[in-house]
């Protein structure tokens, strides 16, 4: 393989660094940074990595397929279907990109060929590239066993992913078990040190973090590379975020609705907050929001023709519910596209591709999982992004940002979020605000001890 790309230098420093860790690292770069040319670099400078195997979302598989021929010009195959089609066969030199679902699926049939895993360990790939490894946090998913499975035979893993944890430590330890299996063999033993453990009346929980200054230390001087786009990308303008708080169209139906909620909240104990009542108190709050997402629709939409009135700009905008992203698509169809759950890979591939190269199409309405991950392109003519909808996870915020904020970014990038003024909105974008940090002592180096739960946080703050 040879790369048909110009790395930067600190592109190339990352690849020595995964060559210095034997081929078995945690590439962590801060999104944009170009981690996955930096794998293929490696992947290309050693030539007994061949053949090679990328795991991956489903949605960025031909992402994979494309990056694979712009950088090395190889055709890598994309496996689909949930077992091998009869009379396929595998080619030793070969690029193959696999996504963790059908990977993981181990159905078959009487008389039919087995699927994807048992198959693919026949090839003995010499490289796994691990895409969007935070797919793989929670050790007891069929995803993680499937991953490891693959991973165990091969000499060389680089795990991918710029928020490989999202909120906890605990979600770090089954890529660390895949790259370092000597390292962090037993998770017991990682947990009870950085995971601050309770018992509870459903057993035990690993939603804290402590000593995270070690870990870090640890994760360095073994398998981590971890860049920050301040840090190695000078000429990368910063992004700003701008929040603009609007009036609720139906202000009474929110007011009864969360009045009835915190008379709720106030009436439970402390104890019953934060254990019995917590599922309650999260059915109410997705309640509110969801009637936040429903009067948001009209403010959008004009929200949205002012901007694209007065700008010559393309605009990307994430939510969460298909009910508020579908009508805001309806009505702006013929300048826009839509990239949200259950539509195929191909289908959100031609849709980001549509709206990259058409110049009519000036608005990509996007579900935040759905577009916030291995999504490329999009930066190179969209500078504006604007949130209408908050996730519990700040990593989910993080990555929707990053599909501008990147390698070949237009200009300055400016990040909106329109929520509604005297609603749980605000303190939820407060929380969000602060949590986010946690993520960043571990990966980046400082210490905290802290619990992970927001929603816990959200309702001590609305009961004050």
């Amino acid at each position: 393989m040879k790369l048909q790309t110009k790395l930067r230098p600190y592109q190339l420093e990352g690849a020595r660094q995964i060559r210095k860790f034997g081929g078995r690292a945690l590439l962590a770069d801060e999104m944009g940074l170009g981690k996955s040319l930096q794998a293929l670099y490696y992947g290309a400078k050693v030539p007994s990595s061949v053949p090679v195997l990328i795991v991956c979302p489903a949605a960025v598989k031909y992402n994979w397929q494309r990056e694979a021929w712009k950088h090395l010009r190889q055709r890598a195959v994309v496996l689909e279907g949930t077992r091998p089609p009869p009379g396929f066969e595998l080619n030793p030199d070969q690029i193959y990109v696999v996504n963790y679902d059908i990977l993981g699926a181990r159905r078959t049939k009487k008389g039919s060929s087995p699927g994807w895993i048992k198959f693919l360990k026949k090839l003995r790939p010499q490289l796994v590239i691990i895409d969007e490894v935070h797919y793989i946090k929670n050790r007891g998913t069929k995803r993680y066993k499937a991953t490891k499975d693959i991973a165990t035979g091969a000499r060389r893993v680089i795990a991918l992913s710029g928020t490989p944890l999202t909120s906890r430590p605990a979600e770090l330890w089954p890529t660390l078990n895949i790259i370092c299996p000597e390292e962090f063999p037993n998770f017991r033993e990682f947990a009870e040190r950085y995971c601050q453990p309770t018992l509870t009346r459903w057993g035990w929980q690993y939603k804290g973090a402590a000593h995270t200054a070690e870990l870090h230390t640890r994760l360095k001087k073994h398998c981590m590379v971890r860049r920050l786009k301040k840090d190695v990308l000078k000429e990368l303008p910063a992004k700003q975020r701008i929040v603009q708080y609007l009036d609720l169209p139906d202000p009474v139906e929110y007011r009864n609705a969360n009045a009835d909620f915190l008379g709720w909240l106030k009436s439970q104990s402390a104890v019953k907050a934060k254990k019995a009542a917590r599922a309650e108190a999260v059915t109410k709050m997705s309640y509110l929001k969801g009637i936040c997402a429903r009067q948001k629709v009209g403010p959008a939409i004009q929200w949205i023709e002012d901007f694209l009135e007065n700008s010559d700009g393309k605009l990307v905008l994430f939510g969460i519910r298909k009910a508020l992203l579908r009508p805001i698509f309806e009505h702006f169809r013929s300048r826009a596209v839509l990239v949200v759950g259950g539509m195929s890979p191909r289908k959100k591939d031609l849709a980001v591709q549509e709206f990259i190269k058409r110049k009519e199409v000036r608005l990509a309405v996007c579900n935040m999982k759905a577009a916030g991950t291995g999504i490329d392109g999009m930066q190179e003519v969209a500078a504006v992004s604007c949130t209408l909808e908050l996730d519990w996870v700040p990593a989910h915020h993080t990555q929707a940002e990053d599909r501008l904020h990147r390698i070949g970014q237009l200009a300055h990038t400016v990040m909106y979020y329109l929520l509604f003024k005297d609603t749980l909105e605000v303190p939820m974008c407060e929380i969000i605000s602060g949590k986010a940090t946690v993520v960043d002592e571990v990966l980046d180096g400082t210490e905290a001890t802290a619990t992970f739960d927001i929603v816990n946080a959200l309702m001590e703050a609305l009961s004050t």
